[in-house]
């Protein structure tokens, strides 16, 4: 480069500053070396610049302008701006600044004072007595005491802590969602009230009842009496099993059965002896019946009788007539085939002479040269006479009186057919060397030193074959041994066989290569870029760069093997991959704007933002204007996208001001325009509406209702209620008064009068709860259930209507009196009096019944009801169709109410009927990539200049040209998102980037700009060089930015995260989790279920079970799991009326339990023992006791049965029993 080109003419500078165009000025090599030797103090960067206020330059001499913290550089970069002239400075009336400091002070106007921010203006506070518990009101200028503003429904106190008023409400209320109005606690939806089983809720509070048993003192808790666990085990003989609150059956062990008193147990035997007939009738420890005959009898067939055994050895019992008979009479004849007798010792069978008999009796004819021998006829073997044949070793018999000899494995029989010979000591087995027998066969071997050839003869190991040395040779030893030996050039390899050029071994101890010369031996070299040390092995790295090798114009770094050129900050590395070459500062970070950087004269530039947005105090940053303070606004913040100008607007319910910044609440309350029906309180942006005591209120819709006490039971009236607009009152019925409390009715007692005047009865009255009755004196009748008259006779019956108060009825020889409809008769069977028809289900209305004299009525609670044509059934008022319901969009209608909805776009207003637009743009920019432009119900995305919408109408995608995306900060964000999907096309780019006459020099400073950053090798080879004088092509990229690659990409909408079950989107990149119960891997993308009882067992005393959830601990068998959910205590099986189902004493255990007998009671019969682990009755074996008398020839045989016998046995004679 040569001075000629980049030489500056001051006067030119000079000039550009007095025009407040240049920003920043950048003085090239020569041309600072050129000041220097000319000492020409325009030369000054900050000269030039000529700031308003600060000026700073960086080590190339670039200068910057700069203000106050509170101040920004005007349009002309260079001068700063009074922070009154944006915004007022934040001020909502007055704005003032100080000139150096551009300090910011906000004022107010008469009246009016600045609140806590110091920026915004009110009026002027007036403090009251009691700041605590009063307030200023601005319309009345008074102090009113804050509750007085506050219409609490019970109580209402101020906040120490916060200084505002707060409702409270009695005890079994809680506080409302509008903070004003008390509502029942049901105390039955926490815990069920504490209550152990029913709860039951009711206005301000609960009651508890019991499913089974009664209520306890405490009014909670539930008492089940129990009868089984009465000292006399409810009656029961056994088992006695609790069914219910005093109430239970008894059973009976197994083997019993229930008596006629159903509760004393008898045995099955006692019932026809247990169908055992003549047999005795057993009960066993498990309750079964079991017939058995004495010890000295057999049971029958029949299973019912029994027989005396028979006592003979040859004779049998007929086990179904009962009697003994001979076996020689049986059809089986004893047993025998031909003779048959009967012997002391029992039967005795026999053969004619030419036969022999067999051990079973029967009898057999053995061939010739055969004997009978173990039942079987065989031949007669002379080897087994006891001469063995005269054989030495083995005797094997072929035939009758037919045999020769044989030899065992490794003996050969010699020539007398009788002897046996060991084969190696017949020629040494055919062996030259050693002669040894193994399974049989003859094995030989050879000496040390000498190998087997031929499987006999021996031959020295290395005159075989060389005995397996491979390039070398095999050398005996005199010891038997030998090894493999190899020249002076190899090596032998570790199988003792193979010689080895000694580079194949361990690289010969090079370092890199080796190579093998003869006469000399191993020599080692080394790669490019390492040197060979002094030991002739090791090799090392060569620094090029110390050793001024390299080559590299700026910056060498050097590597393993080799070295990297590099160029600092404002140069290019060349495709020589050495020089490097200066960079225009716009190409460079694109001069560091955020948005667009613009060459000047020289090599100074200036940064520029779009109408939409202003420069920061760096001058470099651009931010949208509603950013900056909110662009001045108190509420929204608009600006013109074609004009750039700011405007404010407001939240519903506020209005702008005079100063077209500030918002200020509309007070619907005292303009008329809230639609309450009673009470309306003013809200910041908005209002309430609320209702005087004793009606609800319909907030949505701005309306109250009486509420009707006698019905929700908050009355407390003991008798009647009568509901009255906006409160009730309490009566009594007929027989009862009104209370002081007003509330309860107490019997009036019509009889307590000395006033003859007063009474009510003609003669005698008998007071009664809430009536009274009266009678009369002998001869005389009851009229009109008070008077008495003398009886009427049959014949005037119907001259005085019979008594009867309505009808009478006349009768053969009598009459009987009757009422109208609505009355019933009274006790006197004469007066009539009114029936409530509500008090029997309601009078069959739907929602309120009104009882009237000699009738009723019935009617709807509020206006959502209509009364139907039967006049007890209430329908529900559809109120959308009268006038839409008052909703400006859609009326959807509700059982008993209604309410508004709004179409996609809109949201209710506070009134609950108004649709009010939804401003989307206000929420993460409506989701759009560039701009969002609101409409009513819906928004609009749009996109910069070069960008068209996506298929999502969302995103932004286009053509950037080189000089878009030159800046290393954007290559690099876009290389990182993988979003690069296509590189150089034959495109045009647009006008704007006319690189008709760029050279290779250019391409070469931007291929070696992306080698600085590390770009991966494998992109280059996307990147074609264009020809000369023709367009360079441009490279497309498809990414989600709108004029920058610095825009984040929402990787998880976009499908480009491999995340195997959540993705989150973060600044740049993304993260992968897990949904619950399950935890990342290390490989940062799969997830896999957590084992919550890897660590301490879960917590578990016992068992844990891991689930997506939590541990959940269980416990071993015999244990139960503790309140904690985790702690496992022990079952006590013994507690409570089946006590382990043990029948008599049941031990508890930790994990278990066991049974055991009560000493005190003996369950099992005579010649039984009881086992306390088992709870069985197990017959004890006399013949182990040592008073047995059984002599020392006799057999002591145990006898299970009731008497617990015995009997001892001798071989042949009758049994004798003990």
């Amino acid at each position: 480069m040569s001075v000629t080109r980049t030489m500056v003419d001051v006067n030119k500078l000079a000039l550009t500053s007095s025009d407040h165009i240049s920003v920043h000025v950048k003085l090239p090599a020569e041309l600072a070396m050129l000041c220097k030797m000319t000492n020409v103090s325009v030369c000054d960067a900050c000269l030039v610049r000529n700031c308003s206020h600060f000026c700073t330059k960086d080590s190339y001499g670039t200068a910057q302008c700069s203000c106050p913290s509170n101040s920004t550089l005007g349009a002309n970069q260079k001068d700063c701006v009074d922070p009154c002239v944006f915004s007022n400075g934040g001020c909502s009336h007055i704005c003032s600044s100080d000139p150096d400091t551009y300090k910011v002070t906000c004022s107010c106007p008469e009246d009016y004072e600045l609140d806590d921010t110091g920026r915004r203006c009110q009026l002027n506070r007036v403090e009251c007595q009691d700041p605590l518990r009063q307030v200023y009101d601005i319309i009345t200028q008074k102090c009113v005491d804050k509750c007085q503003q506050v219409k609490c429904e019970h109580n209402c106190i101020v906040n120490t802590v916060t200084g505002l008023a707060e409702c409270q409400c009695n005890d079994g209320y809680e506080l409302a969602s509008d903070n004003l109005q008390c509502t029942d606690t049901d105390e039955c939806a926490v815990n069920n009230g504490n209550c152990a089983e029913n709860c039951t809720n009711s206005i301000g509070s609960y009651e508890c009842s019991c499913i089974r048993g009664e209520l306890d003192t405490d009014r909670h808790t539930c008492t089940v009496m129990n009868p089984c666990a009465s000292e006399n085990n409810g009656g029961c003989n056994h088992i006695c099993r609790h069914l219910a609150h005093k109430s239970s059956m008894c059973l009976c062990y197994d083997g019993y059965v229930l008596a006629e008193d159903k509760q004393t147990c008898i045995s099955k035997c006692m019932e026809d002896n247990g169908g055992c007939g003549e047999a005795l009738c057993n009960l066993t420890s498990t309750g079964v019946v079991t017939c058995s005959c004495p010890s000295d009898s057999i049971m029958l067939n029949n299973g019912t009788a029994c027989a005396q055994p028979c006592l003979y050895p040859g004779y049998e019992l007929d086990m179904d007539a009962g009697v003994c008979r001979s076996l020689c009479s049986t059809p089986s004849n004893g047993g025998c085939s031909d003779g048959c007798e009967i012997t002391p010792s029992g039967v005795l069978c026999s053969c004619p002479a030419e036969l022999e008999l067999m051990t079973t009796g029967q009898c057999i004819d053995c061939p010739e040269g055969h004997r009978l021998k173990d039942d079987v006829c065989k031949v007669v073997n002379v080897c087994e006479n006891g001469s063995n044949g005269n054989c030495s070793q083995l005797c094997v018999h072929v035939a009758h009186k037919e045999y020769h000899c044989d030899c065992e494995d490794g003996y050969q029989l010699d020539t007398d057919h009788r002897c046996c010979v060991y084969l190696c000591h017949i020629n040494n087995g055919g062996c030259e060397g050693t002669c040894t027998v193994n399974q049989g066969q003859v094995t030989c071997g050879c000496a040390s030193g000498y190998v087997l050839v031929n499987s006999t003869h021996c031959r020295e190991r290395c005159s075989v074959d060389n005995y397996g040395c491979i390039n070398g040779t095999c050398v005996n030893h005199l010891n038997g041994s030998y090894a493999c030996q190899c020249d002076v050039y190899k090596v032998l390899d570790e199988d003792g066989y193979t010689c080895k050029d000694r580079c194949y071994i361990q690289n010969g101890g090079c370092n890199d290569y080796c190579q093998l010369i003869n006469n000399i031996g191993v020599v080692c070299s080394c790669k490019t870029g390492y040197a060979l040390q002094d030991d002739g092995l090791t090799c090392t790295d060569v620094d090029e760069c110390y050793e001024g090798t390299s080559g590299c114009d700026k910056i060498c770094k050097n590597t393993n093997g080799s070295y990297t050129c590099s160029c600092p900050p404002g140069w290019h590395l060349n495709t020589d991959g050495h020089s490097c070459t200066d960079v225009d500062v716009c190409h460079l970070d694109n001069g560091g704007c955020s948005h667009t950087c613009e060459d000047l004269i020289g090599l100074a530039y200036v940064c520029k933002c779009p109408v939409t947005m202003t420069l920061m105090n760096d001058t470099r940053t651009c931010i949208d204007k509603c950013q900056l303070y909110n662009g001045g606004c108190s509420h929204k913040c608009n600006v013109n996208e074609i004009t750039g100008a700011v405007s404010c607007s407001c939240n519903s319910g506020y209005v702008l001001q005079a100063d077209y910044s500030s918002c200020q609440d509309i007070d619907e309350c005292a303009a008329g325009t809230a639609s309450c029906d009673q009470i309306c309180i003013n809200q910041d942006g908005g209002y309430t509406c609320k209702c005087h005591y004793g009606y609800y209120g319909y907030y949505d819709f701005g309306y109250c209702s009486d509420i009707n006490e006698c019905d929700n039971k908050d009355n407390n009236c003991s008798q009647l209620c009568h509901n009255t607009d906006g409160g009730y009152y309490c009566a009594c019925e007929d027989g009862y008064r009104l209370s002081t409390d007003n509330h309860t009715c107490t019997d009036i007692d019509e009889c307590d009068t000395t006033d003859m005047s007063t009474r009510v009865c003609g003669q005698y009255c008998t007071n009664v709860p809430g009536s009274y009755n009266c009678s009369c004196r002998t001869g005389f009748s009851l009229v009109n259930g008070n008077n008495c008259t003398e009886r009427l006779t049959f014949w005037n019956v119907q001259e005085k209507n019979g008594g009867c108060e309505h009808l009478c009825n006349e009768m053969v020889g009598a009459y009987r009196c009757s009422c109208r409809n609505g009355y019933q008769l009274n006790s006197d069977f004469h007066g009539c009096s009114d029936i409530n028809e509500c008090y029997n289900e309601n009078g069959g209305c739907s929602q309120t019944c009104t009882n009237s004299d000699g009738s009723y009525s019935c009617s709807c609670t509020h206006g959502g009801y209509k009364l139907s044509a039967d006049g007890k059934t209430c329908h529900d008022v559809n109120e959308c169709e009268n006038k839409n319901g008052g909703c400006s969009h859609k009326c959807a209608n509700d059982w008993g109410s209604y309410h508004c909805e709004c179409p996609p776009g809109y949201e209710l207003d506070l009134n609950n009927r108004t649709c009010l637009d939804i401003d989307e743009c206000l929420s993460h920019n409506g989701g759009c990539d560039s701009y969002c432009k609101n409409t009513m119900g819906s928004f609009i995305c749009s996109c910069s200049d070069g960008y068209s919408l996506t298929s999502d109408y969302l995103s932004c995608a286009g053509m950037l040209c080189l000089t878009d995306c030159f800046t290393p900060k954007r290559w690099v964000g876009c290389l990182q998102a993988q979003v690069i999907q296509s590189v150089f096309k034959n495109i045009h780019c647009y006008t704007k980037c006319d690189w008709s006459s760029m050279s290779y020099e250019v391409m070469s400073m931007w291929l070696a700009h992306l080698y600085s950053l590390e770009v991966p090798s494998s992109w280059f080879r996307y990147i074609q060089f264009p020809k000369p004088n023709l367009q360079l092509m441009c490279l497309k990229f498809i990414c989600s930015f709108t004029a920058s690659c610095t825009v984040d990409i929402n990787e998880c909408t976009k499908g480009m995260d491999d995340c195997q079950q959540l993705c989150i989107n973060k600044p740049g990149t993304f993260e992968c989790s897990c949904n619950s119960g399950y935890e990342l891997v290390e490989d940062g993308t799969t997830c896999t279920e957590i084992d919550r009882c890897k660590k301490n067992n879960g917590e578990c005393q016992h068992v844990c079970t891991s689930t997506s959830a939590a541990a959940v601990c269980s416990c071993k068998s015999g244990y139960q799991l503790a309140a904690d959910k985790q702690t496992c205590i022990d079952i006590d099986e013994c507690a409570g009326p089946a006590t382990g189902g043990c029948k008599e004493v049941c031990i508890n255990l930790e994990g278990s339990y066991r049974c055991e007998c009560d000493d005190s009671i003996d369950i099992c019969l005579e010649g039984y023992k009881h086992m306390p682990i088992t709870g069985q009755c197990l017959d004890i074996n006399e013949c182990e006791e040592s008073n047995v008398d059984c002599t020392p020839d006799e057999e002591c045989e145990n006898l299970p049965g009731i008497d617990g016998k015995y009997r001892c046995i001798l071989k042949y004679l009758a049994p004798i029993i003990g």
